[in-house]
């Protein structure tokens, strides 16, 4: 890990966890770039969620985006559904979830059902704690999840500059260690926020001729989110679809 960048400014680990999240509302009636992107994400984990599963969600957020994803996109409902936040939900759910607010579940995880639940989701939530509570967080879903289960994690990949709400953003090897020391394995790992310059220093002829088309309509930070699965190592952000290792 000698090659990894090197962590500047102030500790952040001050604070034990770091509560901000992105709202819908937040800037008015304008949806903001980044709740946007994460519309990806949230369509990304339904596509794993079938009408027998039963869905554990850590950080699920006070408006509840996959919840409303899930009941107003045109498919079924998952058998249950568990959603955490440490934060107040005030947000309308419907009969088949349940609402766990001002819960933490670093600490009482041991409260839900053990070896229950069949799909994890946790969409940019370990980068707001620290790295022994991003450890318990894994060990929580570890515990919760069946050992067939599919844990969908979603996270910034540290890149010598962290965002300031952030307690502790991973490089990837560092992170690929936590997760396997918490008995997961990782199935896949895809891109997903992209800066364009950093796409573009690496992408393939094929996929610059593309990304050059879509240019005619969309920005360029918008059209290097398209091409971030395929070059997640270059990417900001990356989505881990985790397998408990047997």
């Amino acid at each position: 890990m000698d090659d990894q960048p090197i962590r500047r400014g102030a500790p952040r680990e001050e604070r034990r966890f770091d509560q901000t999240q992105l709202r819908a509302t937040k800037y008015g009636e304008r949806v903001h770039r980044d709740y946007a992107a994460h519309f990806f994400k949230w369509g990304f984990a339904t596509r794993h969620i079938g009408p027998e599963d039963h869905v554990l969600e850590v950080g699920c957020g006070s408006e509840l985006p996959l919840v409303n994803v899930l009941r107003m996109g045109g498919r079924y409902n998952p058998a249950s559904y568990v959603g955490c936040d440490l934060n107040k939900v005030s947000a309308y759910h419907p009969a088949w979830a349940e609402i766990h607010d001002h819960f933490n579940f670093v600490d009482h995880y041991h409260e839900l059902p053990t070896a229950h639940f069949t799909i994890g989701v946790s969409i940019e939530v370990i980068e707001h704690m620290g790295v022994e509570d991003g450890r318990k967080l894994l060990a929580g879903y570890r515990h919760c999840l069946t050992q067939d289960a599919t844990l969908i994690l979603s996270t910034p990949v540290f890149n010598g500059r962290a965002a300031k709400n952030h307690i502790h953003e991973y490089t990837i090897p560092e992170l690929q260690t936590l997760i396997e020391d918490a008995g997961f394995e990782v199935k896949e790992r895809y891109g997903t926020f992209a800066s364009y310059r950093d796409i573009v220093k690496v992408a393939k002829p094929e996929h610059l001729e593309v990304l050059n088309g879509l240019r005619m309509l969309y920005s360029e930070e918008v059209t290097a989110c398209f091409l971030a699965p395929l070059y997640p190592d270059h990417s900001r952000n990356n989505v881990w679809v985790l397998k408990p290792r047997g």
